[in-house]
């Protein structure tokens, strides 16, 4: 589990999980403050405040902060079977 916190209007680095074999991970986000724009292999989710989102962690992505204060996110990285 990782805490990030985004500040108002800044955005992360392009993300991507190496491929490991056959392991796929999917990675959970969990919005614990404010509101959430994920671009996940060019496609946009805006994820609000006790919002959700589980992708396939290879999939490159980054998130931006689309909110008036900062924004605190929960990551969770797990296996596909789980």
């Amino acid at each position: 589990v990782q805490e990030i916190t985004i500040p108002k209007g800044e955005k992360t680095n392009i993300e991507r999980s190496p491929k490991i074999s056959d392991i796929t991970y999917r990675k959970f986000i969990y919005v614990v403050e404010g509101w959430l724009k994920i671009f996940i292999n060019d496609q946009e989710y805006n994820v609000k405040r006790r919002g959700v989102v589980m992708f396939r962690s290879d999939l490159p992505h980054y998130y931006m902060n689309i909110y008036n204060n900062d924004c605190v996110l929960l990551t969770f990285l797990t296996p596909k079977h789980f």
